[in-house]
């Protein structure tokens, strides 16, 4: 009651459901944003595949392993979030960069440099943005915190993976093998042994006798 005494009747309930209503609004306005920011970012994930210029669905297959592998290295959500975008984006600077002459695909180095310089340009892609830039460095160049380096290391060994099966899981178990034969230098053997295990995990290497 007001002063010791008396009721709110009829008032009670509507005065505890007003503030009710009102974080159920804010909460269902922030997923409808979220979810466009999400379909957004996909969308501009595709544009280089809708060019041509790299194999359908590759994008969201990166995505989806960067993500698998990075929980695997216990990854916090929030880097999480960052490397999935990464992965979606990571071949956008493609649109930016001219094709050479002779018909060859653009370096990576500038691909990823031309699309790191775009999302650094907004404060809220800006992590994404430094895992691209940190992706076309070799491991053992790539000096600095984790969104530069073990990030950029899962996005490298992700989309590498990719391109190397063709996007098909009949070719994991040979993907893989390519990617522990390379030199060294261009793979930290901690992502390979993630993603080692999620690909296993998955069913898609053969088990050993």
């Amino acid at each position: 009651g007001i002063a010791g005494s008396g009721g709110m009747g009829l008032w009670g309930p509507l005065v505890f459901t007003i503030p009710l209503l009102a974080a159920w609004y804010s909460y269902d306005h922030l997923g409808e944003i979220r979810r466009t920011y999400d379909q957004t970012i996909r969308a501009l994930g595709a544009a280089p595949e809708l060019g041509g210029t790299v194999r359908a669905g590759h994008s969201e297959r990166v995505a989806a392993l960067a993500v698998a592998v990075g929980t695997e290295l216990g990854f916090s959500r929030h880097e999480l979030t960052d490397l999935e975008t990464a992965a979606l984006l990571h071949h956008l600077g493609e649109v930016c960069v001219d094709e050479p002459e002779d018909g060859r695909a653009p370096e990576p180095a500038l691909v990823a440099a031309s699309g790191s310089q775009i999302l650094r340009s907004t404060t809220l892609l800006a992590p994404a943005g430094d895992i691209i830039a940190s992706e076309s460095l070799p491991f053992r160049q790539n000096v600095g915190s984790r969104p530069s380096v073990l990030s950029g290391q899962v996005l490298r060994v992700a989309s590498a993976f990719d391109e190397l099966s063709e996007g098909s899981p009949a070719h994991a178990a040979v993907a893989l093998e390519a990617l522990y034969c390379a030199p060294a230098y261009l793979y930290d053997t901690r992502v390979l042994s993630a993603l080692e295990l999620v690909l296993d995990r998955g069913g898609l290497l053969e088990p050993t006798n």
